[in-house]
């Protein structure tokens, strides 16, 4: 979510609770502002976009851009600027399969791998503003 689209959602979801509309729409608000915060805390501690960030943490495992495309929700030619993003910036290392760039896997580098750690660290500290039973019951 980029930032200014993301300030839009929010003042929407500003605008809705405003009119009392409560229920499901005040809850995506507290959602969409959780988002917002944490996107700018990842920002401030490592320097990568929440994106950036997901991707570092789903890397466990090599994957290839379709397995990410689908565990993210993130469309394929997304998913290819965040790779390179990454790339660029040393953070995983990219394994050909043959000719063809598309049928490439990733995996962290050892930089990647400490990035990785320090947002695991950085998500800890954080306080879950939705605990699973209030989300199910509410």
């Amino acid at each position: 979510m980029t930032s200014q689209r993301g300030g839009y959602i929010l003042l929407l979801m500003a605008n809705i609770a405003d009119n009392k509309n409560t229920g499901c729409f005040a809850r995506l608000k507290e959602i969409f502002l959780f988002v917002h915060q944490a996107e700018e805390k990842i920002r401030i501690h490592s320097g990568l976009t929440l994106n950036e960030a997901l991707f570092l943490c789903s890397l466990l495992h090599s994957r290839s851009p379709g397995e990410l495309s689908r565990e993210c929700g993130i469309s394929l030619s997304r998913v290819s600027r965040i790779l390179r993003s990454l790339e660029s910036k040393g953070l995983i290392l990219r394994e050909e399969r043959g000719a063809d760039r598309r049928r490439a896997s990733f995996s962290l580098s050892e930089e990647g791998e400490r990035k990785r750690k320090s947002l695991e660290t950085l998500s800890r500290e954080w306080k879950d503003p939705f605990p699973r039973n209030d989300i199910v019951n509410g």
